[in-house]
This record gives C-alpha cells, sequence and structure tokens, in this order.
C-alpha cells in the first residue's frame, strides 16, 4: 500500500461515498500504519491506473477476527469493486499474498470465507485459488493452502460473550472481545 492507496483501502473502497466513511477512514488509516509494524500488509490492486481492489494479510497471532493457529498467514479482507471484477484483481491479490506469507516465513496462508451467494469472502473463490477447506461449520469455513508439512491446521476463534437482556425492553449491549 502505498500514499496514494490509503484512502482507498481505508473506507474500504468506499471512498467519497459518505462523511461517515471518510470519518472511519481517517481513524483506519493509522491503525493500517501501526499494524504493518507488527507484519500486517495490504496488498492493492490497480487496473488501467484505477483501484480494483484491496486485501488485509495478518499474521495469524495478531488477526482481529481469527481464526487462531500459529505461524500463519491469514487474508482477513480481499475486497474488489464490482465494476471491476472479472478482470484477475482478486486472484492476483491472492497471489501476492501468498508470496508475501512465504517470505515472511510463515507455514501457510489461510482464509475465513463463506459458502452462501454473496460477495465478501466467497468460499468458492478460495478454492478457485487453489485453497482446501481445514475446518467448517455450517456455512462459514476455513480454508488453506500450506506451504510447509508440519502446519498445524487453524481452528475457529471461539466467541467470548453472551447476549443478555437489559431491563425491561429486552435490549442487548454486546461487547466484543477479540482476544485469543
Amino acid at each position: 500500500m502505498q500514499a496514494r492507496d490509503e484512502r482507498f483501502v481505508g473506507s474500504c473502497a468506499h471512498v467519497g461515498e459518505t462523511d461517515e466513511w471518510d470519518a472511519s477512514c481517517q481513524r483506519r488509516i493509522p491503525w493500517l500504519r501501526e499494524m504493518y509494524e507488527l507484519g500486517m500488509r495490504v496488498q492493492v490492486a490497480l487496473l488501467d491506473g484505477q483501484h480494483a481492489g484491496f486485501l488485509y494479510l495478518f499474521p495469524v497471532e495478531i488477526a482481529p477476527a481469527g481464526p487462531v493457529g500459529k505461524d500463519l498467514s491469514v487474508i482477513q479482507c480481499l475486497a474488489v469493486r464490482d465494476r471491476m471484477k472479472g478482470h484477475g484483481a482478486g486472484g492476483a491479490l491472492v497471489a501476492a499474498a501468498e508470496e508475501e506469507a512465504r517470505e515472511q516465513g510463515r507455514k501457510g496462508i489461510v482464509v475465513a470465507a463463506f459458502y452462501y451467494d454473496f460477495w465478501f469472502m466467497p468460499a468458492p473463490f478460495f478454492e478457485t485459488c487453489g485453497f482446501a477447506v481445514a475446518r467448517r461449520k455450517a456455512k462459514a469455513a476455513i480454508l488453506w493452502k500450506v506451504f510447509d508439512d508440519s502446519a498445524e491446521a487453524p481452528t475457529f476463534m471461539e466467541r467470548r460473550y453472551r447476549f443478555m437482556p437489559i431491563g425491561s425492553l429486552g435490549l442487548r449491549v454486546v461487547i466484543t472481545n477479540f482476544s485469543k
């Protein structure tokens, strides 16, 4: 990710859509810089000089949404703009992430993906990129590609919170703890 890419990546490709997205972007950019120091990388795809998509790659040990594992890299988010799909940007981003994971000495690369008709992290796409199912829970799956046979299969991050009604309205406050 270069400086020219920060607004695109920080806004999750929603550049200039709303004031809320723009404000979120301003908070996310410093976080992305901070996470870079811990080994997180952002890959950005350009098509004809235009932002097409991006990918977040984390060491599994610091991945905020899991899965849980050791010595692996995690694709936490992959997004390609609708109008730019079908031109190879997603596959190129995954290939770049694999290269980065190998350069970091990781034993494999993993992704939490889904088997449903929705654009976010579609498991069938990752299967076409050579990933295999390591674990599955209903429509959620952990897929991975192993670089070293000593790699241990990752597991799902278990939720550590409960929903509890508050007061007579039955309202619930949810606090999510992403610690492992």
